[in-house]
């Protein structure tokens, strides 16, 4: 399909590299379509004529159901029209109806950033000038003001994480509305805090205590062990050999913790700014 440059024909063998890399940039829209099917062939056109007019703000991957039989059965495709939108490597909403164009805009209004609100900029104002609280208290005026931008309750995240509140961050992430909470923006920060929590709270020999973990590993491989292991050296900032530990128990136990090695790997990416040499790595060793 060679309509755009934002649009392209997706086979199985492609996917890593097309949506799943290209969704920690942005948003991408996967449209699994069949000729046989005429819903698909009225949402085709509306999706092609977003893409195009919207000039790369997301990518839209096209999969022919008919031909990548073993793409649909892998991503376990039981209807259409289906249409995935996929952000920071999860899919942040699933689209089952041959939306109108109005409601397609409304629901990529979601997850394609908008100009901020003038609350939420003097939050992220005061957050540069080290005024936490005000911050914080600009963010949660704004939450009330625009309830469905997920950016504040993500923000407020953030910071409370990067305070070391993260008591205050968990009661925070569950109170925000179950349709914010499945958001990348917001599934991802709470992935961070469910790895800080897998170990205990105050340590006075944190050096000692992840040495310790390590002889442990060496003559026990536990999935625990090593979940701890990682939750420590995120806590000192050592998110290089985090990451090592979480994609060691992806490798291990995929079921672990509801896939917690591979979600927590996800975290880690977004933290890293899903960029630099240790992100690049980390990301190819999951795609092979």
């Amino acid at each position: 399909m060679t309509i755009s440059p934002y649009i392209f024909d997706l086979k199985s063998t492609e996917f890593d590299e097309l949506i799943l890399a290209n969704s920690d940039k942005g948003p991408v829209l996967v449209n699994f379509w069949s000729a046989k099917a005429a819903p698909c062939m009225m949402l085709m056109p509306r999706l092609v004529k977003l893409c195009t007019e919207y000039q790369g703000r997301f990518l839209l991957g096209m999969v022919n159901t008919d031909e990548e039989t073993d793409l649909v059965r892998q991503l376990s495709i039981h209807s259409l029209p289906h249409v995935r939108i996929y952000l920071k490597g999860e899919v942040a909403e699933t689209i089952r109806n041959a939306e109108s164009e109005k409601s397609l805009r409304q629901i990529l209004a979601k997850h394609i950033p908008q100009g901020l609100s003038s609350l939420h900029t003097r939050a992220i104002e005061h957050v540069q000038s080290g005024k936490t609280e005000e911050a914080l208290q600009l963010l949660a005026e704004a939450v009330i003001e625009t309830p469905d931008d997920v950016r504040i309750p993500a923000d407020m995240l953030k910071l409370l994480i990067r305070q070391a509140r993260f008591t205050e961050a968990e009661k925070l992430g569950y109170s925000i509305p179950l349709p914010l909470q499945n958001n990348p923006s917001i599934s991802l920060l709470m992935t961070h805090l469910e790895i800080i929590n897998a170990s205990p709270k105050e340590d006075e020999s944190p050096i000692e205590t992840i040495n310790a973990l390590y002889n442990k590993l060496n003559h026990e491989v536990d999935l625990n062990t090593r979940l701890e292991l990682a939750s420590r050296l995120l806590k000192i900032d050592d998110i290089e050999n985090s990451l090592e530990q979480l994609y060691q128990i992806r490798q291990k136990d995929r079921a672990f913790r509801n896939n917690l090695g591979h979600r927590g790997m996800l975290a880690l990416f977004s933290l890293l700014g899903n960029s630099g040499k240790v992100y690049e790595r980390y990301r190819k060793k999951i795609m092979i």
